[in-house]
């Protein structure tokens, strides 16, 4: 049986709307009670410190991660780390380096890409949340 009242139909509307927001993350989800959305939604952070040099054909990336957050959806497992050419327009050489501490650096040879450089940094975590991509050009030593 089917209700057409007015209470009802607002009950639902609102009940949807607090689904909505908690699941997509909008706000913090204290709407049923818990920070829901604000855990699910963001990925691992980036890496707060990050200096790319060129050295002898390979790129020397010195990283620091301001924490390294316990929840698994935003601990850092890998950082990816891709060299470009910056207008070639072809795929760049991209390797995933395991994230074990919060600093350290990695060596990643260039391979048959020519300059101009651009490094790409991105970070994946152990369930497989990716952060968003940022570009950063290369000191030359």
């Amino acid at each position: 049986m089917r209700s057409n009242s007015r209470s009802s139909r607002f009950t639902s509307a609102a009940a949807c709307l607090v689904a909505l927001v908690t699941l997509t993350g909008v706000g913090n989800g204290k709407a049923l009670g818990g920070r829901l959305g604000e855990h699910i939604d963001r990925g691992p952070p980036l890496p707060s410190k990050h200096i790319a040099t060129l050295v002898r054909g390979q790129i020397v990336l010195t990283y620091c991660f301001q924490s390294m957050p316990k929840n698994p959806h935003r601990r850092p497992a890998l950082l990816n780390v891709g060299v470009d050419n910056r207008k070639d327009g072809r795929p760049p050489l991209t390797i995933g380096w395991r994230v074990v501490r919060k600093c350290g650096v990695i060596r990643q040879r260039v391979g048959p890409i020519d300059p101009p450089y651009v490094v790409l940094l991105s970070v994946s975590s152990q369930t497989g949340r990716t952060s968003r991509v940022i570009r950063v050009l290369p000191s030359i030593r």
